[in-house]
């Protein structure tokens, strides 16, 4: 993919208030670039404004939320005032259910990272401290025992390793 660039070639100016049809904006090289297809079908970018080295903090853009820092966009987990959010590669916060490696992970639409319980389309899962979504394994929460299957669903009224499970999710007692 074509990417803008303060050393090529020069092949026109664009000057304060004048109008320009683009299609994407481009943060590179401290610069906000407004890209757009010439005629001719090339990629061409207009260096439209210096970023200030100053800018942080949320904003939305063209109805995607970004987090900078010192005038940059944030990539990857990002914790803000005590909360964890991810940022994809493009610097927009990720909402709903990511993988990263082998683990998933749920985020609110407030972007915020959920722990502890979820219920999503009528499944519960648990996320980890970390965020990490529990799946295959059996674990204690207040006292009680639960399991979840390797979707990360929480198994209910079934019987996993001879054990009865509630419709709770929790587990009541043994078969035998």
């Amino acid at each position: 993919m074509d990417q803008p660039s303060s050393t090529g070639q020069v092949i026109d100016y664009y000057y304060a208030g004048e109008s320009v049809s683009y299609d994407r904006v481009i943060e590179k090289d401290g610069y906000k670039w407004l890209g757009y297809l010439s005629y001719s079908g090339s990629r061409r970018y207009v260096q439209y404004a210096e970023l200030s080295n100053t800018e942080k903090g949320w904003k939305k853009e063209g109805g995607s939320w970004y987090y900078r820092e010192n005038g940059k966009l944030a990539t990857g987990w990002k914790k803000v005032n005590g909360n964890w959010y991810h940022l994809k590669e493009n610097g927009a916060m990720s909402t709903g259910w990511i993988k990263e490696g082998s683990y998933w992970y749920y985020l609110k639409a407030s972007g915020e990272m959920q722990t502890g319980w979820l219920k999503d389309k009528g499944t519960w899962y648990y996320l980890e401290e970390s965020g990490r979504m529990k799946a295959s394994q059996w674990f204690q929460v207040s006292r009680k025992h639960y399991y979840v299957d390797a979707s990360g669903a929480l198994a209910v009224n079934t019987i996993i390793d001879g054990y009865r499970l509630n419709s709770d999710g929790a587990r009541i007692g043994s078969v035998s």
